[in-house]
């Protein structure tokens, strides 16, 4: 990798990240010198992946019913305790 193609790596960053993570493809067409020498492939953001989540997965449940509200789930965490200093 050269000094020039790090340089524009780096800046390809700089630009992805504080303008609110655009796909690689917007920013290449915003600055087509920048990837002269890089691949779209090269460019994998963790947060752009996780983003794409829709939902997380949760494992399968052995709690089967039979009728609805046979099942109740509810939040029982009671009040917090919050301290009151002046």
């Amino acid at each position: 990798m050269g000094k020039n193609q790090s340089a524009n790596i780096a800046e390809i960053w700089l630009w992805h990240k504080p303008l609110g993570h655009p796909s690689f493809g917007y920013i290449r067409r915003l600055f087509p010198s920048l990837f002269a020498n890089c691949k779209l492939s090269d460019f994998i953001c963790e947060i752009c992946a996780m983003a794409k989540s829709h939902r997380a997965i949760f494992p399968l449940s052995s709690n089967k019913v039979a009728s609805p509200f046979s099942l109740v789930h509810s939040d029982v965490w009671g009040p917090s305790l919050v301290s009151t200093t002046d």
